[in-house]
């Protein structure tokens, strides 16, 4: 009866581009891939304002600065994942690895 529909950005390959997001920690980080975007931001306001500048990316990936940005920077940067992420794919956040591990019990 229905016929399936897909948003012509999300054509099925797996050369699809990969966005990922570091705080200023990891900026000796390079990527090899040319399908690989790395951005090293200072704060959640940059990566909202390079996120609403880059063409579509299905897949992203950010790393949480190693303190807690404020809520504005926050709603922000949602809204430009949001832009990216309307027609589909794939969203990962990781924790910051400076965090303390495992507190005592």
């Amino acid at each position: 009866m229905h016929d399936h529909v897909e948003a012509p950005c999300l054509a099925n390959n797996t050369d699809h581009d990969v966005f990922i997001a570091l705080p200023v920690a990891f900026s000796r980080i390079n990527g090899d891939e040319e399908n690989v975007t790395v951005y090293i931001y200072s704060d959640f306001c940059t990566l909202a304002k390079k996120l609403l500048n880059t063409p579509i990316t299905r897949s992203i990936i950010v790393v949480w600065p190693d303190q807690m940005p404020k809520s504005g920077s926050m709603r922000q940067l949602l809204i430009s994942l949001e832009r990216h992420l309307q027609g589909g794919g794939t969203l990962a956040f990781f924790p910051s690895p400076y965090e303390d591990q495992n507190e005592h019990e």
